[in-house]
């Protein structure tokens, strides 16, 4: 006598996927950047004033006076650059 099963085998197939995911890079770029700072200085500006002094005789004194007078000079300041959003790990 003979009987006939019927039965199923299961068995492991290798299959390849691709799953696509998104992400941002961030690098670093180099960035000059100019700030104008300004500041006074000091230069003597020399001028001859006649003064008159109460005595018999008028006679003109000569003197020297130093003024402060404001220039603006432009110069590069440099600054720094920080990336505002965290880079990705």
């Amino acid at each position: 006598r003979v009987k006939t099963c019927t039965y199923t085998v299961c068995k492991m197939v290798p299959e390849q996927r691709v799953k696509t995911c998104n992400y941002t890079v961030c690098k670093m770029v180099a960035e000059t950047r100019v700030k104008q700072v300004p500041y006074c200085v000091c230069k003597p500006v020399h001028y001859t004033k006649t003064v008159r002094v109460p005595r018999c005789v008028a006679t003109q004194v000569p003197y020297t006076v130093t003024r402060c007078v404001p220039r603006t000079i432009c110069r590069e300041v440099p600054v720094q650059v920080c990336c505002p959003v965290p880079c990705c790990n």
